[in-house]
């Protein structure tokens, strides 16, 4: 018997490096990797990710692949989802918009349960195919945004009213999906040899530069909810005192050159009045009867009235304006049966989150940034609607994938240990 130890260089932890690799094997790792190469390209409908998505999921059913039975809640709330947009559908005004919004909902919300299996199945091999891909993508969307910002020849198109959007259609989707390549980094920097820095932080520079400049308060708001609960999740999880000791040095690093940057840009005139205006907490259009808030009101009155949906896409057009509000905008949209769905996913995707951190496993690093990630997600869905964000299911699918590998199986002397270190050892074992 022999093993491989083995280190890879995007990869959080060390991880067993295991031969005789399948073609499956490299199927699933390079597809996730595509994927998230084109997933910020989407300034047009359908968008590339689109399709290679739908290609992806068709090649996982008609494969045959294994699926994780504890798959089975989170798939049971997307049904409790789409079943009530269904019905809200069912006395929609606008029956085109409807079915529009149930096609994308529908398969968005399957997209998750796919990437739950694929990194459930080989997570030594997908994800750090996914963050590489994240990694590469969120930089070429962050200088086109930055390049968008500051009017360089061919890149106007990357900003919107003065903010950087990069390759998406709103600045305000293009910052929440900076987030988790930034954190990805930050964390590099906490755990990797001092020598990652050479290109680690330079490239973490540029996706907060990017953040900054998308002007998005949502944005901004999510950052740091996901930052304090990453940083708190890493601290309490650090096995030595020098592993805290690091993280916060290196945290404290990161805090310093962001400051420099922030001030940096603030001392130019148009930067500083339009952070200004977006530093104000509560924007004229925000507060006015016909406003956001106005907006998220009417819309919880107008669910309260109807327990069955009006459906989906059919607020928008009767009052003019988005809940800017994800847990009403699903209340409104497919009535009680959607809520309670995409309420109890929303929990139990927190549930199995912090209970897969209870136990050591070489996935633990990434699962408190997805968790981080996830947490301010659902902070900021309480002022934007979230429930079409491509990022959103990745984010849950990582999250469930590794934490389904985390679950502790009872094996020899009744020891705890996760099913991909016992799997390792069986794979090493029939060598």
């Amino acid at each position: 018997m022999k093993s491989w130890p083995g280190h890879s260089p995007f990869f959080i932890a060390p991880v067993m490096a295991v031969p005789r690799v399948s073609f499956s094997d490299r199927l699933w790792p390079a597809l996730a990797f595509l994927l998230m190469i084109v997933l910020p390209f989407v300034q047009r409908e359908p968008a590339p990710y689109d399709f290679l998505l739908i290609l992806a999921m068709l090649l996982l059913v008609f494969s045959g692949q294994r699926v994780p039975s504890g798959l089975a809640w989170p798939a049971l709330c997307v049904v409790l989802i789409l079943t009530g947009y269904a019905i809200g559908a069912m006395f929609a005004i606008h029956h085109d918009g409807a079915l529009l919004y149930m096609r994308t909902s529908s398969y968005l919300s399957v997209s998750l349960l796919f990437f739950a299996s694929i990194i459930w199945r080989a997570p030594e091999r997908v994800v750090p195919a996914m963050m590489i891909g994240l990694v590469i993508s969120a930089t070429i969307a962050a200088i086109m945004g930055i390049g968008g910002y500051f009017s360089i020849p061919n890149a106007e198109a990357f900003a919107l009213y003065g903010r950087a959007m990069g390759p998406f259609k709103d600045p305000n989707v293009f910052g929440p999906f900076l987030i988790l390549p930034t954190l990805y980094l930050a964390q590099r920097l906490t755990v990797r040899p001092v020598g990652d820095m050479l290109w680690s932080l330079p490239l973490l520079l540029i996706l907060l530069l990017a953040l900054f400049l998308s002007f998005s308060r949502g944005a901004w708001v999510n950052f740091v909810s996901a930052a304090l609960v990453f940083i708190g999740l890493s601290y309490a999880t650090a096995t030595s005192r020098r592993d805290r000791a690091r993280l916060v040095g290196f945290m404290l690093l990161v805090t310093a050159f962001a400051a420099i940057i922030v001030a940096w840009m603030l001392s130019m005139e148009d930067v500083r009045n339009l952070f200004m205006q977006r530093l104000v907490l509560v924007q004229d259009y925000d507060a006015s009867s016909d406003g956001r808030f106005g907006s998220m009101l009417a819309a919880f009155n107008m669910a309260l009235k109807h327990p069955l949906g009006i459906g989906p896409d059919q607020w928008p057009r009767i009052w003019g304006l988005m809940p800017h509000n994800i847990y009403v905008n699903v209340f409104v949209s497919g009535g009680l049966i959607a809520f309670i769905g995409f309420l109890s996913l929303t929990l139990m995707t927190l549930w199995i989150g912090l209970r897969a951190l209870r136990i050591k496993s070489p996935f633990r690093g990434v699962l408190i940034i997805a968790l981080a990630v996830f947490i301010g997600h659902a902070i900021e869905g309480f002022i934007i609607d979230t429930n079409h964000w491509r990022h959103l299911y990745i984010n849950i699918g990582l999250i469930w994938g590794l934490a389904l590998q985390s679950v502790p199986l009872l094996v020899g002397n009744g020891s705890a240990v996760s099913p991909y270190k016992w799997r390792c050892k069986r794979r090493v074992m029939n060598e």
